[in-house]
């Protein structure tokens, strides 16, 4: 049975996430989730320092968003209210390796404001006086969309790794959710 054959004759496997159809390609076996909860939070740019590398970031987009049901769990919304959406491009030593959009309450909404081709945890901690203290991050297997294989220069539908980290503050109040697209042919996740 060829793998197009297999996601047609399957669709219950693949829309409970168990086989992943890979546009052009055909349709696979979905990688096993990992789930890594930690007391400590490494955030991306303090990753990419320590391993010694010169990080850029590019901000594509900030907008305002409607919350995913996900979304007004974690922030424990009663009701939704638009979140605040920030896409930026992370390019370590030349090479774009990764696609971040971060999602935060309301509270934050003048980050729009700010000069977000940096440290994102480095604008909470000075102007907010907030510091992301820990958090659950979820590493699975994604395939590249159109626009991630033109950011990250890539062939639509390569395997990419998709980092999705949940953040809260020194309080336990919940600060904000990030999805990282990440190239593996490129980059290593650094786990403390």
């Amino acid at each position: 049975m060829t793998s197009d054959v297999l996601g047609h004759k399957c669709p219950v496997l693949v829309s409970e996430k168990l086989l992943v159809k890979a546009h052009g390609k055909g349709t696979f076996v979905a990688a096993a989730k990992s789930k890594i909860s930690n007391s400590t939070f490494l955030s991306f740019t303090e990753n990419v320092t320590s391993m010694r590398k010169t990080l850029v970031t590019k901000t594509i987009r900030v907008t305002h968003t409607t919350p995913t049901e996900h979304q007004m769990h974690f922030f424990e919304m009663a009701m939704q209210e638009p979140l605040i959406m920030i896409e930026r491009l992370r390019i370590v030593d030349h090479v774009p390796i990764c696609v971040e959009t971060s999602w935060f309450s309301q509270k934050f909404d003048s980050l729009e404001h700010k000069d977000l081709n940096g440290s994102l945890y480095s604008i909470l901690q000075n102007d907010y006086n907030i510091i992301p203290y820990n958090g659950s991050k979820t590493i699975e297997l994604c395939y590249a969309s159109q626009e991630e294989s033109e950011l990250l220069d890539v062939p639509r539908g390569s395997a990419l790794m998709l980092v999705e980290d949940l953040v809260y503050d020194s309080s336990g109040t919940p600060l904000h959710i990030s999805k990282q697209v990440v190239r593996g042919d490129k980059f290593k996740y650094a786990l403390k």
